[in-house]
């Protein structure tokens, strides 16, 4: 049986507002910090009732909700770091990389990065969208195997295998080939 949904209904209510300052702190945006909370709750939601966490509901919320907080600035520091391009959204690439261009960097930097990430996008196209997105939550979005293959809802063994095939379609994809050496340095394979 999983956790009563009334009595996290209730926590919800009574904590949500102190639970979002919190975590909006960290991130230093109101509306990613309510998603945490929001992915937080769920996570509360899939244990089950006896758990030994649960006898102090509150402190595991908060504990959950601080460690959601730390993986997405985490994640998006290593995003940053990677491309110094950002979608909308920071935690997914949707395949346009010219929406938000990091403004610390120069013309030059922000187009060989925009250049870089649609190389290796217009590469994971002739992969199937398994492959790509198990590819894209591990390698751009630094998923652990484990995370991916819980996100994607496959074994972690199945994670290994698509990553295989994308790397190996990458390797011989002939317009990758050309578009990384088109880079020049800049490429490196950093993001394979």
């Amino acid at each position: 049986m999983l956790a009563d949904r009334a009595s996290i209904a209730e926590l919800y209510s009574r904590e949500f507002t102190d639970l979002h300052r919190h975590v909006a702190r960290k991130l230093g945006d109101r509306s990613e910090a309510e998603d945490v909370v929001q992915d937080a709750y769920v996570r509360m939601m899939t244990l089950p009732a006896d758990h030994p966490t649960l006898r102090n509901a509150r402190a595991f919320l908060f504990t959950v909700a601080s460690n959601l907080a730390v993986d997405t600035v985490r994640r998006e520091q290593r995003l940053r770091r990677l491309f110094p391009v950002m979608t909308d959204n920071s935690t997914a690439f949707d395949g346009d990389a010219t929406e938000v261009i990091c403004p610390r960097r120069s013309t030059e930097d922000q187009v060989d990065a925009v250049m870089r990430l649609a190389c290796v996008m217009q590469a994971l196209e002739g992969l199937p969208s398994s492959c790509r997105q198990a590819f894209v939550l591990h390698k751009i979005q630094e998923f652990s195997y484990a995370e991916v293959a819980a996100e994607m809802g496959v074994t972690v063994s199945m994670v290994e295998k698509h990553l295989a095939r994308a790397l190996q379609h990458l390797r011989g994809c002939q317009h990758f080939e050309n578009c990384a050496t088109r880079c020049a340095g800049n490429f490196s394979g950093a993001c394979v």
